[in-house]
């Protein structure tokens, strides 16, 4: 799990938090990759559902947002944590909140991030950069396509986008 790999490396206290949804902070999976590399290593897990929503409806700031974000890296941060990973991929969008709540001695950690770089690592360089980008959402097309401009910085047109039935959080 690179996202754990990546925190595991950078904390300095052995003191590392989770911000994900309650179906990732139920499953332990960060508790058990963290266990794994590093068993004297302690986990803080924080379900932090409320994030998600503001993401998908592209609402990246505001007093909302930042309540909620406060709200959810609080009990972390008072557990003292010194490593912070974004356990869902929608939290990224929110670096510029948690940037300005989180206190610099805490370091973010983007799984996506260490995910990229390990296959990056694996695969050879790319011959050709042509292809084609298909998104599978749980939710309308339509309204992702919306969204998704704001938060790729990029128009995602309709033929792109197919809804997988049974997805969830």
């Amino acid at each position: 799990m690179p996202g754990a790999r990546t925190a595991v490396s950078l904390t300095s206290n052995g003191r590392i938090g989770v911000l994900a949804t309650e179906a990732t902070i139920r499953s332990k999976a960060y508790v058990n990759a963290v266990r794994s590399m590093a068993p004297n290593i302690e986990v803080f897990g924080q379900a932090c559902g409320a994030l998600a929503p503001f993401v998908e409806r592209g609402e990246l700031q505001g007093e909302h947002v930042v309540t909620a974000v406060s709200d959810c890296v609080a009990p972390l941060l008072d557990c003292g944590v010194d490593t912070l990973v974004l356990g869902c991929t929608h939290y990224p969008f929110l670096l510029p909140v948690l940037n300005e709540i989180v206190p610099p001695h805490v370091t973010l950690v983007d799984p996506a991030k260490a995910t990229v770089q390990e296959v990056q690592a694996h695969l050879q360089p790319a011959t050709s950069l042509t292809g084609s980008t298909t998104f599978f959402v749980s939710g309308g097309g339509q309204e992702f396509a919306r969204v998704a401009k704001v938060l790729l910085g990029t128009a995602v047109h309709p033929q792109e986008v197919r809804f997988k039935v049974g997805a969830h959080r």
